[in-house]
């Protein structure tokens, strides 16, 4: 698959026959560089609304998520001609810049508690994840000792988490589980530092590996703790600026197309077959939910 790489920020027009009878309307969206090259390499020359089957090589919910988004603004019958530019920039900064106008639609979703303060400012999707359907499992080096003996609270409390400095969500919820946990500048720290014995777990979505294994780098491979996960109170979004006049019409679009794939389950379908979500996770106690109770 050629890949195109530059310094500049790269563009992929796609024409949405759709839109055949309409002038059709240029919807720019951007995502992180690294996502883009393994869209391009899940989509291996398809059109991305052509995609039924999210399954495959480089399928991972933030690709299929930028497949979603250009398939729901469609379905909802907007007119639009994507552009798609890979960027450097964080996209946790976008919600900011989409505040004050930025004309760009994120190519990925944001928790709702990521919009607090931007709510008059930026169009919010229905959900994409609902609240408590983003669930992970709590993964440890494979050899540690109290990987298997985790079965309450309790034992997780006895623990010591790893976060990353931009993962706010994960921090909020292992602090309102009473759960130590320290942060790491980057996903490579974080697990250089398992590694090291400074902490012991870091929550993950289930792998879709074989035996749910994430082999982090080098020989170091991280496994779940069977039996146990925690769902997250957050619903994701995708997110748009209210200040370009043609959002509107786009964004109730994205609703409508939403409201579509949902009633013929295509949204959890497309995020079990990214891999994203794991059926055997749901059978699995929620140490969230068991602290609510």
């Amino acid at each position: 698959m050629r890949t195109f790489l530059s310094l500049f920020i790269l563009t992929v027009i796609l024409l949405t026959s759709v839109a055949s009878a309409k002038p059709l309307k240029k919807v720019e969206i951007w995502c992180n560089d690294d996502i883009y090259q393994d869209y391009l390499k899940f989509l291996y020359g398809r059109s991305p609304l052509s995609i039924e089957d999210y399954s495959g090589s480089f399928s991972r919910r933030d690709v299929v998520e930028l497949v979603l988004l250009q398939q729901l603004i469609v379905a909802g019958g907007y007119p639009a001609r994507f552009e798609l530019n890979p960027t450097l920039e964080k996209l946790d900064r976008i919600v900011t810049e989409l505040g004050q106008g930025l004309d760009v639609v994120p190519g990925s979703t944001f928790f709702e508690s990521d919009m607090k303060g931007q709510e008059g400012n930026i169009f919010i999707s229905a959900p994409i994840i609902r609240k408590d359907e983003f669930i992970v499992a709590v993964y440890m080096l494979a050899e540690h000792p109290q990987r298997n003996r985790i079965s309450s609270l309790e034992d997780l409390r006895r623990l010591v988490g790893i976060t990353g400095k931009s993962w706010h969500r994960d921090q909020e919820i292992l602090n309102d589980l009473g759960v130590k946990n320290i942060m790491a500048p980057n996903w490579e720290m974080a697990n250089y530092m398992l590694e090291q014995g400074r902490a012991d777990f870091v929550l993950q979505p289930l792998s879709a590996e074989d035996g749910y294994v994430i082999n982090a780098f080098k020989d170091v491979m991280l496994l779940p703790s069977e039996g146990v996960s925690v769902s997250f109170p957050n619903s994701r979004h995708f997110v748009l600026s209210k200040q370009p006049p043609a959002n509107k019409a786009l964004y109730q679009a994205l609703n409508k197309g939403i409201a579509l794939f949902r009633k013929e389950g295509r949204i959890q379908k497309a995020y079990v077959e990214s891999g994203f979500l794991q059926p055997v996770i749901f059978s699995w106690k929620d140490l969230r939910r068991q602290n609510n109770e």
